[in-house]
């Protein structure tokens, strides 16, 4: 007969960050079918996660240091 299991027993498909990181690295591959996976399942966990390009500092006009 099996083990029940604890309650309190580490589930990795529930954890948001190894879902996170396992996009990371999907998208560092160029597996962009399994990085749409894992953007499903964070959003099935409740994160969003949206990729966008890096914000642009502001250009200065004058000349401050």
């Amino acid at each position: 007969m099996p083990k029940p299991e604890r309650p309190d027993a580490f589930r990795p498909e529930e954890s948001p960050i190894l879902w996170f990181g396992e996009m990371l690295l999907a998208v560092d591959r160029g597996d962009f079918d399994r990085a749409a996976e894992c953007q499903r399942e964070l959003t099935r966990l409740g994160w969003r996660v949206d990729r966008r390009k890096p914000r642009q500092a502001p250009r200065r006009v004058g000349g401050g240091c």
